[in-house]
């Protein structure tokens, strides 16, 4: 027999959770409650709140791993009116990020036991009534993109470059900025500065890599800044991504051509939750239900918004990106581009041509490109994977053609 009535929380995006947040409202013996999280400095502190704003007496707080287990927990003793767990950051995130936050989201539990002191007469026993549990679900709002910044004849202009990354009345306007800093015998060359003028107070993450000449990322580097609302520009200065004696020194493989390319992953979010669902249950076996609740959410976003479409496209990229099982290369002179004989099939016909039939390509596992510029290529390769145009002639779609001995392939 079932001996707690128990909340779980799941947060996505948790680690964009840079304000106080609270979740869905719930039902216990009567009244209106909820948990809410509060970011102190470098903890985190979590408790339950009634429908006055005031601290609810409930018997235990967890955090709890990707294998449902508790092992940051806090539980009310007797003599004690209340309760929160108080946990550290470098907890969350440390090297035990992967428990407690798969997929970059957190599960927290609190449990009422059925038996609980009344911290007011310190003697008299309070039961509930509760049959059933809760399973609630928070979503942090994120905006984020991911997007490859290319750098030409980088060797003989620094500084001066700038990308729009970001114009909108929430988050104002940002852009990315190449600056250049000691002169031409400093190990750090240049930096990027990123400046937002206008917008809401907002919380952005950069992760910058360097790509070499067969599209891998290299030397990853990323920071995080809070903007404030502010009406006048502010600057954050990212942290180096390179130094210039590393560049140098591998000239061929980091700057091809003298064409350094960022691949940039870019995040903005006010910290709020955007997304909310609830779902009560009787079952007393919690972790079928956790993993259903979580099915039955993902289901109903999808009818609802494009998010699910998006991720597809981010995880084709990152696969392309990253070289993740890749089975054919495409040799573009002396440059081989990794990449997926599924995905060239399901988007080229020539390619799945070429790919189910026994000639020199499938055999050799390699499809030599002539006549194209690698960074078509690349580009080419973008949008078959992505769904998205990364190139523009004059406002108008630049289409490429590669001529084959027996059919040509076009992409848009």
């Amino acid at each position: 027999m079932q001996t707690s009535f128990d909340v779980y929380w799941k947060i996505k995006n948790f680690s964009y959770c840079w304000e106080d947040i609270r979740s869905p409202e719930f039902t216990y013996n009567g009244k209106q409650c909820w948990l809410k999280i509060e970011k102190k400095y470098q903890r985190y502190k979590i408790s339950c709140l009634n429908s006055s704003g005031e601290i609810y007496a409930v018997g235990q707080i967890s955090f709890l791993t990707c294998n449902g287990s508790q092992e940051e927990s806090s539980e009310l003793l007797r003599g004690c009116s209340l309760l929160s767990l108080p946990v550290s950051k470098h907890i969350i995130f440390g090297q035990r990020r992967n428990a407690f936050l798969p997929k970059d989201t957190s599960t927290i539990r609190c449990r009422f036991f059925k038996e609980i002191v009344n911290v007011k007469k310190r003697i008299v026993e309070e039961r509930s009534n509760e049959s059933t549990n809760v399973y609630i679900q928070s979503q942090i709002g994120v905006k984020s993109k991911c997007f490859l910044w290319t750098l030409k004849e980088f060797s003989q202009q620094y500084g001066g470059k700038t990308l729009s990354v970001e114009n909108s009345d929430l988050y104002g306007n940002i852009q990315l900025n190449l600056k250049s800093s000691g002169g031409i015998n400093s190990d750090e060359q240049f930096y990027i500065e990123i400046s937002r003028r206008d917008g809401e107070k907002c919380y952005s993450v950069l992760k910058v890599s360097v790509l070499d000449n067969e599209g891998k990322a290299v030397n990853c580097v990323s920071d995080e800044f809070v903007f404030e609302k502010e009406n006048w520009q502010r600057n954050w200065r990212f942290p180096p991504v390179i130094r210039n004696s590393k560049l140098l020194a591998c000239k061929n493989l980091l700057l091809p051509n003298d064409t350094l390319s960022l691949k940039c992953d870019f995040a903005i979010t006010l910290g709020k939750v955007t997304d909310e669902t609830a779902v009560y249950s009787c079952f007393e076996d919690n972790v079928p239900m956790l993993k259903d609740f979580e099915d039955s959410a993902i289901r109903f976003k999808a009818g609802s918004s494009s998010d699910s479409v998006t991720d597809l496209k981010t995880d084709l990229k990152t696969i392309l990106d990253n070289g993740i099982l890749c089975d054919v290369n495409l040799q573009v002179g002396s440059n081989v581009i990794q990449a997926h004989k599924n995905i060239l099939s399901a988007r080229s016909p020539v390619f799945k041509a070429m790919f189910t039939k026994d000639m020199k390509e499938t055999i050799n596992k390699t499809v030599v490109i002539e006549d194209i510029d690698v960074n078509t290529i690349r580009r080419l390769l973008l949008y078959m994977y992505s769904d998205a145009i990364h190139d523009y002639h004059n406002g108008k779609i630049s289409w490429t053609c590669i001529s084959q001995p027996t059919s040509t392939m076009f992409w848009a």
